[in-house]
């Protein structure tokens, strides 16, 4: 008989012994297994810390830098509102006295608070108009003439002057320097400026501070991560950290405030003090260039802080360690494996839950979003949505999308809209709804079909996106601030595009161009105010008269107006311009400073064409414009005809 049945007949001889080999039995084993969950389980710990790490650097990067960027966006369009201003470009060309000028300045600067000075620099480096915030709960104030200077030699007016034409110059990211000396405390600031060019000519600059401090220390913050700015040469531009002893120290500004510390004897120091970690599975690098893109080359360093990674990894030591002293002393292997396998599946299940609740959280709060079944009736909406309509989700729900249906969305596109969802297909577009109140909003909209697993349909969902403030601002810059018609700058766009259409196929072309006759005398006689209730009424016999949709009208500037409108004969043209004339003169606006009638009446010149292939734009409006010249010459309140 061998060693090993002798032993096991010695245990079985016995009940006590049978038991107490069992006991030895399980203890050793449950032991081994403890062992072995160990080890996996930490190593599946430490790797699932690092991703989640890195995940969440990530995921706070990307919400950081939409949000920078968004708020970017935000002063451009500002610059840009400024810029198309009809008032502006007068003012930039002496047309006009500044005081309306000046008041778009003081609108903007109180309407942003985070604009510490807003300026108009002419040709010369004068500044012209200047408006200054000391801080940003300050109100702005507009600095007076005799307080005004000459910048032409300051580093910002150079480079903005040298910066093509529609373009946006960013200045680095820099403290504000009085007096030759760094402003104490510290005033984090960042300038934006474009070049003015009226006609090709270089007339100046508008140019921007902003107190970059807050959003600064807004972009850095994070309950787990050092978050730090740097330039392109690795100097701080924002940096914050504790050292071995647990002191906060503040190396921001290194290049400014000759901070002996950059980003490359940092890196050194968390070597060192991370030795028990792969400094790479813990760091993120990311530029932000693309959003701030001046000469810095700005970039993103993240870096867990020490004492959270610590606290974070002795919790799951702690955890890996209890879980596996209770393995120690489960001595039945079925009971284990039971326990432990729902156990992995239940944490990992956990987690996706709680990441699907969060991400559902964030889409409810920041996504505007509706759910309809097949027949369009409303099934749920995210709560951002519910901000954007001013509708309660009980309000919503069970009813149909025409509840914000604007009344200028024609029949047709609903109908586009419909054929193409139920054709299983995305839809994408702009519209026009109305909120709660009677608002308008204009939204970007996608509908997305939403399909089980046969394919069949199941209902939609809308994502849309607010683009309100743009299509204000695209307004803003298009049309004549007095009169409502577009202004000098569409009638150039749309001039060329009307040309090319007719050439390409083919069609007659039609355009008219007339004053208001003695129009100087009118505003001589009645004041201003009356002259630009004149205007504001010419303005809407030109929109009466403009039936269709090729029908366009236009303020050219003054007394000036244009017209494009389509006719298939040059008869035709005359009737068009003729009944213009006549419906002017039939206001009958009394008019004792004019010459030829006690009424106001107008000039036309006429231009029409059935072939426009050997023309340009140019040609065609200074035939136009000499046709207009001679119906004035000729005694005015009549038409001028040329036809090529």
């Amino acid at each position: 008989m061998s060693l090993s049945e002798n032993f096991i007949k010695y245990f079985m001889s016995h009940p006590i012994r049978m038991r107490l080999l069992f006991l030895i039995t399980f203890i050793i084993y449950g032991f081994l297994i403890s062992i072995i969950s160990f080890s996996i389980f930490n190593h599946y710990q430490t790797k699932q810390t690092k991703i989640k790490l890195l995940q969440t650097q990530e995921e706070s990067f990307k919400v950081k830098s939409l949000h920078l960027k968004n708020l970017m966006q935000k002063f451009i369009n500002e610059i840009e509102s400024i810029k198309g201003n009809t008032l502006f470009e007068d003012y930039v060309n002496n047309k006009i006295h500044n005081r309306n000028v000046k008041e778009i300045f003081s609108v903007m600067m109180n309407h942003n608070k985070q604009l510490s000075q807003l300026r108009f620099i002419d040709e010369n480096g004068f500044e012209r108009i200047r408006f200054d915030r000391s801080s940003l709960t300050s109100d702005a104030k507009e600095i007076s003439k005799e307080h005004l200077q000459n910048k032409a030699s300051r580093y910002y007016f150079k480079e903005v002057k040298k910066t093509e034409n529609n373009s946006i110059w960013y200045s680095n990211l820099d403290l504000n320097i009085e007096y030759g000396k760094i402003e104490m405390p510290i005033v984090p600031t960042l300038r934006i400026g474009t070049p003015i060019y009226i006609e090709g000519r270089f007339k100046g600059i508008i140019i921007m501070n902003i107190f970059f401090k807050d959003i600064l220390e807004e972009f850095t913050s994070s309950p787990f991560f050092y978050i730090t700015v740097y330039d392109k040469d690795g100097e701080f531009i924002y940096h914050k950290h504790l050292d071995e002893d647990e002191k906060i120290m503040d190396y921001s500004w290194s290049r400014y405030l000759n901070k002996d510390f950059n980003l490359d004897i940092h890196k050194k120091n968390l070597e060192r003090l991370l030795s028990d970690y792969n400094t790479k599975d813990y760091i993120l690098y990311r530029t932000i260039k693309d959003i701030i893109p001046n000469k810095e080359n700005l970039a993103v360093y993240y870096e867990p802080k020490i004492l959270k990674l610590k606290e974070i990894e002795s919790n799951e030591k702690q955890y890996i360690i209890t879980v596996t002293i209770l393995v120690l002393f489960i001595s039945i292997p079925l009971a284990l494996i039971i326990s432990v396998i729902p156990n992995m599946i239940n944490y990992e299940l956990f987690q996706t839950k709680k990441l699907l609740e969060e991400k559902a959280k964030i889409v409810d709060e920041y996504v505007y979003l509706s759910i309809t079944d097949n027949n369009g009736y409303i099934l749920d909406v995210s709560h951002a949505y519910e901000e954007l309509t001013g509708y309660s989700k009980d309000e919503l729900i069970g009813n149909k999308h025409n509840i914000l249906r604007h009344p200028t969305n024609t029949n047709a596109m609903y109908k586009n809209l419909w054929n193409t969802i139920l054709d299983k297909k995305v839809w994408e577009g702009e519209i026009q709804n109305l909120k709660k109140s009677g608002a308008t909003f204009h939204a970007k909209l996608l509908i997305k079909p939403n399909l089980d697993e046969e394919n069949e349909l199941k209902g939609f969902t809308s994502y849309v996106q607010d683009i309100t403030y743009q299509k204000k601002v695209e307004r803003i810059s298009v049309t004549d601030e007095l009169t409502g018609l577009y202004n000098r700058r569409e009638f150039n766009k749309v001039f060329k595009r009307y040309a090319s259409n007719s050439k390409r196929y083919s069609n007659p072309f039609s355009l008219i161009v007339f004053d208001i006759d003695f129009f100087k005398q009118y505003n001589d006689t009645y004041g201003h105010v009356k002259g630009d209730k004149v205007l504001k009424e010419v303005a809407i016999e030109v929109q009466k008269i403009s039936l269709r949709s090729t029908d366009v009208g236009f303020r050219l500037g003054g007394e000036e107006f244009g017209l494009f409108f389509s006719s298939n004969s040059l008869n035709e043209s005359k009737d068009f311009a003729e009944r213009l004339r006549k419906n002017i003169e039939n206001l009958k606006i009394e008019h004792s400073g004019s010459k030829i009638n006690k009424y106001l009446t107008i000039s036309v010149g006429l231009f029409y064409s059935d072939n426009l292939k050997a023309l340009n734009v140019e040609e065609i409006y200074s035939i136009c414009d000499e046709s207009l010249y001679k119906a004035k010459n000729s005694g005015r309140n009549q038409v001028a005809v040329v036809s090529i």
